[in-house]
């Protein structure tokens, strides 16, 4: 069925789509040939949520598995800008509210986007390293991936482990291409490398930045937190503990634009920005801590795009992560999270007023889990 005929039989209780659910880095997704999805919109934002079987805590009605990092769809599409092999769209699909964000990125579901568009004949590729340029059409972003390729499959067998996923894969390298200011027009995006947000009669000292997606980068010991031994499941137990990062977040959003009030932030902006709480580390084989919340609960590992964005920071003097990984080398960065450590890296040059993030990458891995139909239902016209 053509994207044209979404309209027909308004009589008809279900209706049906091609879907591959893929599992990219600490995250898994529905991926979407475009062409099988009406225009962006009102109509497709209905579909994805039914798809996904949202607004419902336990998703229990749709293919969502009831957490952020597993309620996420990617729309894929062949591309014909010069350079560019793909573009897609990322939409995060609130669980238990009817929320379809496409403002930002899901970098752990960006390595899976080159492997299925290759076992989905959207691309044509040589056995050997392939190199495949996309294009994240939310941000604008270019990220080069690079995929191991046998017998015209993305291969799946490797030595790489990603902590929080079990087993090993492929390795599966991305690199952003200047990704800074992608949702909100630079790196800094309110002029300062670290700003002092008044939250009440409480004051917090936080940087904001914009390195593949708007992130606000916050000391742990605010909320009372020592990230040495994180338990997401009992933190998610504290509403009032959430609702004070929410409030955080939400008077972040304001200053930023993006929400009209703190209170309101979470249904109108509630994926920037992302809010990550940091801790000075003392562990062997960590530079730093990190505690993610997201869509208004904690993470249970740590968004690839907030990790590639902490390594842009570290290297960016007078920010936040700057000063809390003294004497780190230039470039790494390995990150502490509540399932292990994540490694990335950045070029950042900052060297006058505004500094120069060239790229930042990260090796992951990812896999094909089904390709099949998947039935939803929309009522719209009935």
């Amino acid at each position: 069925m053509s994207a044209d005929e979404w309209h027909e039989d308004p009589l008809e209780i279900q209706r049906s789509v091609p879907v591959t659910i893929m599992r990219g880095g600490t995250s898994k997704g529905v991926f979407i040939e475009e062409q099988y999805l009406p225009p962006a919109g009102a109509l497709r934002d209905r579909i994805l949520l039914s798809l996904m079987g949202s607004p419902n805590p336990m998703q229990i009605d749709g293919l969502g598995g009831t957490h952020s990092s597993t309620s996420k769809v990617m729309v894929v599409v062949p591309s014909s800008e010069p350079g560019v092999d793909l573009g897609y769209w990322f939409a995060q699909i609130g669980v238990d509210q009817a929320v379809v964000d496409a403002s930002g990125n899901c970098g752990n579901l960006t390595t899976a986007v080159a492997p299925f568009a290759i076992e989905n004949k959207i691309i044509d590729v040589a056995d050997g390293e392939a190199t495949i340029r996309m294009k994240n059409l939310n941000t604008g972003i270019v990220i080069e991936s690079i995929v191991k390729v046998r017998q015209g499959h993305a291969q799946v067998r490797g030595d790489v482990a990603v902590s929080g996923v079990p087993g090993t894969g492929a390795p599966i390298h991305t690199k952003y291409l200047d990704p800074a200011g992608g949702v909100l027009g630079k790196a800094l995006p309110t002029g300062a490398r670290a700003d002092r947000i008044a939250v009440g009669d409480v004051a917090y000292q936080v940087s904001i930045l914009d390195v593949t997606h708007p992130v606000v980068f916050a000391e742990s010991s605010g909320f009372g937190l020592d990230l040495h031994s994180v338990n997401t499941n009992a933190l998610n137990r504290q509403p009032d503990l959430l609702a004070a990062i929410e409030r955080l977040r939400g008077t972040c959003a304001v200053r930023l634009g993006t929400a009209e009030s703190a209170e309101r932030a979470a249904a109108e902006s509630s994926t920037i920005p992302n809010i990550v709480l940091l801790q000075p580390s003392d562990e062997p084989g960590a530079d730093i801590l990190a505690l993610a919340v997201s869509m208004g609960k904690f993470h249970h590992a740590l968004p690839v795009t907030v990790s590639l964005c902490m390594a842009a920071a570290a290297d960016i003097a007078g920010t936040l992560v700057h000063g809390l990984v003294p004497g780190k080398e230039r470039g790494a960065l390995r990150i502490k999270h509540p399932k292990g450590t994540i490694e990335v890296s950045a070029e950042v040059q900052d060297a006058g007023a505004a500094p120069i993030v060239k790229s930042v990458s990260i090796v992951r891995t990812a896999r094909k889990l089904l390709s099949g139909t998947a039935y939803y239902e929309d009522n719209s016209d009935s």
